[in-house]
């Protein structure tokens, strides 16, 4: 057609005219052809393209030479039969429409649609169909226009095409394909004749190369006979019974729908007549599918905008997560999906189905079982799983494997009932995400595929969106009300009143906890009647207070004395703050009275008893003054009258020693020697005693002591007593302690020296000295390999005076370890020990951390 003609037509009224199954022309006033419908080319024996441009009387017998064409009856020769043929012309604004009632499928068709010639075409073994073939065709094309009429379902139009076209060419089977709206894949819409289809036919990339999809892609028709089919499709899986096909695309002006396929289990030629009809045909389904398809999502579009303003209407009047949950699924099946599903998490790493509903009412019983004994984890490689984790929605339009929405957990038995139940063939997985978190799942599903799309999806975010909040929102009901429940119990459990005042400070309106506590009306404490009843003493300094709060919007708190409903007072502690508004300004005052009465009491009695408590430590401390007083009297009197006795005794004994020497036998000698070893004994343990008394008077001067140096200076003043002996040390990385550094190198000397002391018996002795943290304390231990003690005496061994061996077997009056308790003692801290006889003694000084 030339670009002029094209220019001068409506693409519209071009679809509209190769549509129709009579034979139409349009043409200008001139009468030059601007177009040819395919039954109009076939009746001229010419092809559309070849006609266009040409003038009708050129091509036409019996009308003369021409100038122009006039609206009414025009006569001409039939171009096969030379019958005078009549016709019509009718005005269509500016063109002419040229029409006649003669079947365009009895003619000769020599010709054929250009874009028939230019496809993958058999080799035709006739070239036309008998006259009643034709006319059956004929019969076919007038009734299916007759259907479509009336046809607005994209499902019942496929079904009336494909029945006809298979009828009229003798196919056994028909499908039709439609693009998806990305135009990457084509989708079964309807089958005839070929039974149940694998689920591989559900579903083709456009990019595979199959007779569907190359014509889908290519917008150009398929005739194929036996050899054709087979050359240039030789690994193509295929129906068995399938020799030949014909594929047509479903073209609405420039844009492909979709294909019509025929398939044929014999070896088909496609005749021309035969390749115009299905031509028509498909022209036909095209625009009635596109006119379908609008209608659809007209409908569906309103359908969606009714259904979510439902929703809200039903979702904003529920009050509990579990109504909610109830009512999701139902408010989409069976209008939108064939079943629907939502899945929690439950805070435990699983996503919980919580409410279902089905078409069949039969299935969900059976969902709910399969899902309980298949839960889903959400770190599974489970589908859903996986859509949750990311938080983002899934569309499948076309789902050929529901193999990934099987838990990785279930039973292969719960896996296969599960994918038979559910009947899954276009999905829609959308998050039920809220606060900035994923709450859940919504799982749209449907059997047909191809049956969601992204206008779907757009609506069911939304809807997600709309059920989230509806389900967070009656969460937070839920938690309000049992806060204000707990909230309640408490304030009825520990004597509290809660109370509300104006934004410029006034009680006003019902104030039960007020009015319970008081006793007062509201007209009695409106405005600052409630003032009334606080004691004179704190009435002028709470209301002062309480201005105070107000002009600096800040919290009230005092403590006042409250008239009751029984006219007695009591202490109350109030406390109250202001509600800020969206724009910060004060919406309301809200405060609570908590009754301390009880506790002003016990503090009252608390303070009597203190000062008691102090009165009689006074009265002990100056006891243990006197006590302290009198000690240091006998410790003066020990030391001076006690020992002067002493020293004299050992002063005369030596006298008497040096100058009787030769006087005195054996025997006398050896008692004057023994008196003075008494009296130098005596003399050693009233130094002890003494040092022993000093031990509980003297302040502790506390300080960092680090006891590895500690230890060093020990062993030099220890090194008289070691004298010759072989002693090896082993000392081990010793703490930093706190305390006082002269005491505690008091009584490590005393465990050193004791240490030294109970080896003597050894030829080589071993002593360990070591220290770590054990809780809360520091732990430091003397140990060796000595001559040990009996455990069951270890109790007595930190008495003063207590020894375990006699003064023959080793020197010493029993103070030592009474002194080294006593100073870790003061310090806090505690002793004891370890030992068995014969194997040796381990002493064990624990220190807190903080002294």
């Amino acid at each position: 057609m030339p670009a002029s003609a094209k220019a001068f037509l409506p693409p519209s009224l071009i679809t509209l005219s190769d549509a129709l199954p009579t034979s139409l022309i349009l043409l200008s006033r001139a009468g030059l052809i601007l177009h040819a419908n395919p039954p109009a080319a076939c009746v001229l024996q010419h092809s559309a393209g070849a006609l266009a441009g040409r003038f009708l009387w050129d091509v036409v017998a019996g009308l003369g030479s021409r100038q122009t064409l006039e609206p009414g009856p025009l006569t001409w020769l039939h171009p096969v039969t030379g019958e005078r043929t009549e016709a019509d012309v009718v005005a269509l604004e500016d063109a002419l429409a040229l029409t006649w009632a003669a079947s365009w499928i009895e003619a000769d068709t020599g010709g054929s649609d250009k874009r028939a010639a230019n496809s993958h075409t058999a080799s035709p073994t006739q070239t036309a169909s008998s006259p009643h073939t034709a006319a059956l065709r004929q019969q076919a094309l007038a009734e299916v226009a007759s259907d479509l009429v009336a046809v607005i379902d994209s499902a019942d139009v496929v079904r009336v095409v494909m029945q006809a076209g298979r009828q009229a060419v003798g196919a056994y089977g028909a499908v039709v394909y439609l693009l998806n709206a990305h135009r990457h894949t084509i989708l079964l819409l309807g089958a005839d004749g070929y039974g149940e289809l694998l689920p591989d036919w559900m579903c083709f990339d456009l990019q595979r190369r199959l007779p569907l999809t190359d014509s889908a892609r290519t917008g150009q028709p398929l005739f194929l006979d036996q050899q054709t089919y087979q050359s240039l499709y030789p690994d193509l899986p295929r129906q068995s019974i399938t020799r030949s096909t014909a594929v047509l695309p479903l073209a609405a002006g420039q844009r492909i729908l979709g294909v019509l396929g025929l398939s044929f289990d014999h070896d088909h030629a496609f005749p021309e007549d035969e390749r115009a009809f299905l031509t028509t045909l498909t022209n036909q389904c095209a625009i009635a599918l596109e006119r379908a398809q609008a209608v659809e999502a007209v409908r569906r579009a309103a359908q969606r905008s009714e259904l979510l303003s439902q929703i809200s209407e039903q979702l904003m009047g529920t009050y509990t997560p579990q109504m909610v949950l109830e009512q999701l699924p139902s408010l989409v099946v069976p209008a939108l999906a064939d079943w629907c599903s939502v899945a929690l998490d439950d805070g435990q790493g699983h996503l919980v189905l919580h409410a279902v509903a089905h078409r069949d009412a039969e299935v969900v019983a059976r969902l709910r079982n399969l899902r309980q004994q298949a839960p889903l984890v959400i770190e599974d490689a489970e589908l859903v799983a996986q859509v949750f984790r990311t938080g983002e929605a899934l569309l499948m339009p076309v789902v050929q494997d529901v193999s990934a929405l099987i838990p990785e957990q279930a039973t292969d038995a719960a896996g296969a009932e599960l994918a038979q139940v559910a009947t899954i063939r276009s999905m829609m997985l959308v998050p039920l995400n809220v606060r900035g978190r994923t709450a859940g799942m919504l799982s749209l599903m449907s059997g047909t595929p191809g049956y969601f799309g992204p206008e779907d999806l757009k609506f069911a975010q939304e809807f997600a969106r709309r059920a989230a909040l509806a389900l967070d929102n009656a969460g937070l009901l839920k938690s309000s009300q049992a806060s204000e429940a707990r909230y309640r119990a408490l304030t009825e459990a520990t004597d509290q009143y809660v109370w509300t005042n104006s934004a410029e400070g006034e009680m006003l309106g019902e104030q039960p906890g007020w009015a319970a506590l008081t006793g007062q009306t509201p007209e009695e404490y409106r405005g600052y009647g409630w003032s009334a009843r606080l004691h004179e003493g704190d009435r002028e300094h709470a209301v002062a207070a309480w201005h105070e709060a107000l002009r600096l919007r800040s919290k009230y708190e005092v403590e006042q004395r409250v008239q009751v409903k029984d006219g007695s007072y009591r202490h109350f502690l109030v406390r109250a703050v202001p509600l800020l508004g969206d724009q910060g300004e004060i919406r309301e005052w809200v405060g609570l009275h908590s009754d301390v009465t009880e506790l002003r009491q016990a503090e009252t009695q608390l303070r009597a008893w203190n000062e008691d408590l102090e009165r009689r430590v006074a009265q002990s401390t100056e006891k243990l003054r006197a006590a302290n007083a009198e000690l240091d009297a006998f410790n003066h009197s020990v030391s001076h009258d006690l020992r002067a006795p002493v020293r004299h005794v050992l002063g005369f004994a030596g006298l008497l020693r040096r100058g009787a020497e030769e006087k005195l036998g054996a025997r006398e000698q050896r008692l004057l020697a023994q008196v003075e070893t008494s009296a130098q004994h005596m003399n050693t343990l009233i130094d002890e005693l003494l040092a022993f008394a000093r031990l509980s008077r003297e302040p502790l001067r506390t300080t960092a002591v680090n006891l590895s140096v500690l230890i060093g200076e020990i062993q030099t003043v220890l090194e008289p007593e070691v004298g010759t002996r072989q002693i090896e040390w082993q000392i081990g990385a010793l703490p930093v302690v706190s305390g006082d550094p002269q005491l505690l190198k008091f009584a490590l000397i005393n465990l050193l020296s004791n240490a030294i002391k109970y080896t003597s018996t050894r030829p080589i002795a071993h002593i360990e000295i070591g220290g770590e943290q054990r809780g809360e304390e520091m732990v430091i231990w003397v140990r060796d390999d000595g001559v040990g003690f009996d455990p069951k005496y270890a109790a007595k061994l930190f008495g003063v005076f207590q020894r375990l061996h006699s003064q023959q077997e080793f020197e010493g009056i029993g103070i030592g370890l009474a002194n080294v308790g006593r100073i870790v003692t003061r310090h806090g801290g505690r002793v004891w020990a370890e030992g068995a006889v014969g194997v040796g003694a381990t002493f064990f000084v624990g220190l807190p951390l903080h002294s």
